[in-house]
């Protein structure tokens, strides 16, 4: 089906859109997601998306093609996700991004740089998180004592960046990976 500028895309339960828009981009519009399609335009050598995420999920695809330049954005409620050779989910407020990189830009202009394996947020009020403060937040420190039989819950967490002195023990940092959650 071929689907015009200024549609909208309206997903309900349990359902799911996909969309291929030329040669070089897929997007998955989740459950419960709805988008409008506010420019496609494919030029000599470029290939231009303009999208607007009004509320839900979309993962997308956007490969590079040697002969052709692929200008891609994603409007959000409070953010925009430009999007150039990568793999992406993005809800508007939440980007993660799985290869390549994504420019997410809040409302004032802010903008981060969110690379392959990280992820970024705004609230339209605060600017784009940075990666390492994902990270960061993410970040399980347990300060357990070591010895065997030891089975009891962690006495203490602490962010990753504080120093611990005067104690004994071992010190587990837990990554949470994309692809677990």
């Amino acid at each position: 089906m071929i689907v015009p500028v200024d549609a909208r895309i309206s997903t309900g339960f349990d359902s799911r859109a996909i969309l291929d828009i030329g040669e070089t981009t897929t997007l998955t519009v989740n459950a419960l997601t709805r988008m409008r399609i506010d420019d496609l335009l494919a030029e000599e050598d470029v290939d231009k998306a303009d999208l607007t995420l009004e509320i839900g999920r979309i993962d997308g695809e956007v490969r590079e093609h040697a002969d052709r330049e692929t200008e891609f954005n994603l409007d959000g409620p409070v953010a925009t996700a430009s999007v150039r050779g990568t793999d992406f989910g993005f809800d508007g407020y939440n980007l993660w991004v799985g290869s390549g990189s994504v420019d997410l830009t809040d409302r004032f202009g802010r903008q981060v740089v969110v690379r392959a394996g990280e992820e970024s947020r705004t609230d339209g009020v605060r600017r784009p998180s940075r990666p390492r403060d994902e990270r960061r937040r993410q970040t399980t420190v347990d300060t357990r004592p070591t010895g065997s039989g030891y089975t009891e819950e962690p006495t203490r967490t602490r962010p990753p960046t504080e120093r611990v002195e005067d104690e004994t023990g071992t010190i587990v940092i837990e990554w949470v990976l994309f692809e677990e959650r």
